[in-house]
């Protein structure tokens, strides 16, 4: 997924400590993302198992609850296998 993304020219870093600040305050939370990609998109990745059919919903409540954070959820595809 790294290789692809820079191949597109996006600035990605994996795996780094990344603290978290509010306002003058900034908290060493341990904080270890997969992916940071372009100083704005945080990705963690997961695996399920084979039939995981059972998140799609909770994918879409998700996607649904943050999309005036994150955008349209059209722009996402969600598959179960």
């Amino acid at each position: 997924m790294i290789h692809e993304l820079r191949k597109r020219h996006f600035e990605v870093r994996n795996q780094f400590d990344l603290p978290v600040s509010y306002e003058d305050i900034v908290i060493d939370s341990g904080l270890r993302p997969d992916l940071l990609i372009a100083d704005v998109l945080i990705v963690e990745v997961k695996a399920v198992r084979a039939d995981a059919s059972c998140l799609s919903g909770a994918i879409d409540d998700l996607l649904k609850t943050n999309e005036e954070e994150i955008g349209p959820t059209d722009q996402f595809q969600r598959t179960c296998y």
